[in-house]
């Protein structure tokens, strides 16, 4: 959580939309921090670069150029993505519950 941020949970991409631009032309100087998990989700699904994963990006972007055409005159629109993904084969996967030794000493997985 930013310090002094104020929170405002959205249901879709419109009302993020709405709320990010409310937001942004409630005061003078404002820093506005507008997250949606979508395009994340689909490429765990997937897989980046699959075609529901490049459907949801088009939307992303359809999504910025409305935010843009509403921002303030002297701002900056900022899109970033909160990791990487890499496309991995069926032979590439590990399964821990199918190699033994893999487990050998280990606790706890978490991920």
């Amino acid at each position: 959580m930013l310090r002094g941020g104020r929170f405002r949970g959205v249901h879709a991409l419109g009302d993020l939309a709405s709320h990010a631009l409310e937001a942004l032309h409630s005061h003078d100087r404002v820093f506005c921090y507008a997250y949606h998990g979508d395009l994340d989700t689909l490429g765990h699904i997937y897989g980046p670069g699959s075609e529901p994963w490049r459907q949801q990006l088009a939307l992303i972007d359809h999504l910025a150029a409305r935010i843009t055409t509403g921002l303030p005159t002297d701002s900056m629109l900022v899109i970033t993505a909160d990791h990487g993904m890499v496309s991995v084969t069926d032979g590439d996967q590990i399964d821990l519950d199918t190699e033994p030794m893999l487990r050998d000493g280990v606790r706890m997985l978490g991920g």
